[in-house]
């Protein structure tokens, strides 16, 4: 795993860049969102445009595929607003897009009404039914693949998991990252489709009139389509979704099992930015998801 911190001399000298880059006077309009599993990223005036930096030299090897996946969305006719590539670096030291001025749903979503909500699910509904129907060279992740991503961060997250659960309640998280998900992961099977790969409300922007924005594609893949609705948490906005999306064999199952594992996945992310706040706000929704 990449480290998950950022220094200061690498900020300021990544900040430096962009603002020569946007011929800024200063850097005072951009700020360091460095909430990334794979990139630090910048965000300059509240969105109006966006850079990315990598991690890793495994992550800038990436970013081809990135790159691409976003330029292949030109072709989609859609309500979202998504990012538009307008700087690039040769060697993928960094690349930058148009941004989307809001405020992340995550943010947001529980001020929202029904409407606004039902809105937002129609919308992504839409959008997703589009994206999977598009081609691009890129990985495939099949069932074993996801699984053992799944087990391997499972791992990372064990020195917490230890700490903080009992014995018994130890054996419950084990058997269902070893045995459950494992054989129900490959008795429902797999519809693979190109996905975003990491579609949640951290990654959506809303706008002041109620418009929505997609970002960070850096997880483009060909995934089980389930892939792309388990971070709708609001009911509500997931019902519209599947609604617009049309209903799929197995599809509410794929999504169920998925989404119930995933504050477990967050831990090796807190963990490895030594978020003690974070951690313990993980802990306390895997407890209420498993043992409440």
């Amino acid at each position: 795993m990449h480290s998950q911190k950022s220094d200061d001399i690498t900020i300021v000298k990544e900040k430096q860049i962009i603002a020569s880059i946007l011929k800024l006077q200063d850097n005072n309009s951009i700020q360091l969102n460095d909430i990334g599993w794979d990139s630090r990223v910048y965000i300059v005036n509240t969105g109006e445009a966006v850079f990315k930096f990598p991690r890793s030299d495994q992550v800038r090897n990436l970013y081809t595929h990135e790159i691409a996946g976003y330029k292949l969305l030109e072709n989609i006719n859609t309500d979202v607003i998504l990012p538009t590539i307008k700087w690039e670096h040769e060697n993928n030291d960094y690349f930058g897009y148009e941004g989307i001025v809001g405020t992340e749903l995550d943010k947001v979503i529980k001020s929202l009404n029904s409407k606004e909500k039902r809105k937002i699910g129609r919308t992504i509904g839409s959008f997703l039914s589009q994206l999977h129907g598009l081609e691009l060279p890129t990985n495939t992740v099949s069932i074993q693949d996801e699984i053992d991503d799944y087990q391997n961060k499972y791992k990372l997250g064990l020195q917490v998991i230890t700490r903080n659960f009992d014995y018994k309640e130890q054996q419950v998280l084990h058997q269902v990252f070893f045995e459950q998900l494992p054989s129900e992961l490959k008795k429902l099977g797999s519809e693979l489709a190109l996905c975003h790969g990491d579609l949640g409300y951290w990654n959506m922007i809303y706008g002041v009139n109620g418009e929505l924005g997609i970002i960070d594609f850096g997880d483009i893949r060909y995934f089980d389509i389930s892939k792309d609705f388990i971070g709708l948490k609001d009911k509500e906005i997931l019902e519209c979704a599947l609604e617009i999306y049309g209903e799929k064999s197995n599809l509410r199952e794929k999504i169920n099992l998925r989404k119930k594992i995933l504050r477990i996945l967050d831990l090796p992310f807190y963990i490895g930015k030594n978020d003690k706040k974070g951690i313990e706000l993980t802990v306390e929704s895997i407890r209420k998801d498993f043992f409440v």
